[in-house]
């Protein structure tokens, strides 16, 4: 899916007010004691909220939305093509905003709307296709020969330690290429733990972070802009990585 959200216009256009509405909500959630992860997934969320809203409903308010406008939105999201359990995902997000609005003083508002409008029944679940380890060892054959190191590395790591994409996204670069263990993540019920690799994949690391070169961000995977800006890359490119994996095997073995 391409990217949502135009940096330009959110910038420029997009309803101040629901943004310091939104800067309000997080902080609350951060006294509350959640984590870091769960901060950025609700800024993110709600930046492609706000983002939409002034695309499809002029800038309105989020605390003058009506249940009509809540279910038109989670209409839009479907026809973009995302996951019914990506579409509940965004409106949870939405619905614990509003939620946050209806309790606090500070805001006129009474009732939060977004709970009269249902979440979209689970996808069927999919059938699950495991890959072999040759698979594996070709693609990041195949992305090293490409000189793409980045996916090379995500791959890699993801495979060899056996870690979830949550827990891969918290690995930070430093000592990457001098140990064979990342620094302490965060995993499944809270429990906490490092990532072990091998020499593989410590020669991917390796040939990324000279292709990335120097910067301050502590995070293993940036993203580098044309005009040299590098930003941490958001969680869910992972996804679109994985298909253009998926791609690659489809295209060898037909």
């Amino acid at each position: 899916m391409k990217r949502i959200v135009d940096q330009a216009i959110y910038e420029k256009y997009v309803s101040q007010e629901n943004k310091s509405l939104v800067k309000d909500f997080l902080i609350e959630k951060k006294a509350q004691g959640k984590v870091a992860s769960t901060l950025q997934q609700y800024s993110w969320d709600l930046r492609i909220i706000l983002f939409l809203i002034h695309e499809h409903f002029e800038n309105k308010k989020l605390i003058d939305l009506t249940r009509k406008d809540i279910r038109n939105l989670s209409i839009i999201f479907q026809e973009m093509g995302m996951s019914n359990a990506r579409v509940n995902g965004l409106m949870s997000a939405l619905r614990s905003a509003l939620e946050f609005c209806a309790d606090d003083d500070d805001y006129n508002y009474e009732f939060n709307v977004g709970s009269r409008v249902r979440g979209l029944p689970k996808n069927p679940i999919r059938d699950i296709t495991f890959i072999t380890e040759d698979q594996i060892n070709w693609l990041i054959d195949e992305l090293l020969e490409q000189e793409k190191y980045m996916l090379a590395t995500y791959l890699a790591l993801s495979y060899y330690s056996a870690a979830r994409k949550n827990e891969v996204y918290q690995v930070q670069k430093e000592g990457l290429t001098e140990h064979y263990y990342t620094n302490v993540v965060r995993g499944k019920r809270g429990k906490k733990f490092r990532l072990y690799y091998n020499h593989r994949v410590q020669k991917c690391i390796r040939l990324y972070i000279n292709q990335r070169g120097k910067d301050t961000i502590p995070d293993l995977f940036v993203r580098v802009y044309k005009n040299g800006e590098r930003k941490r890359l958001n969680k869910s490119v992972f996804n679109y990585w994985c298909d253009i994996f998926a791609k690659m095997l489809n295209e060898k073995e037909g």
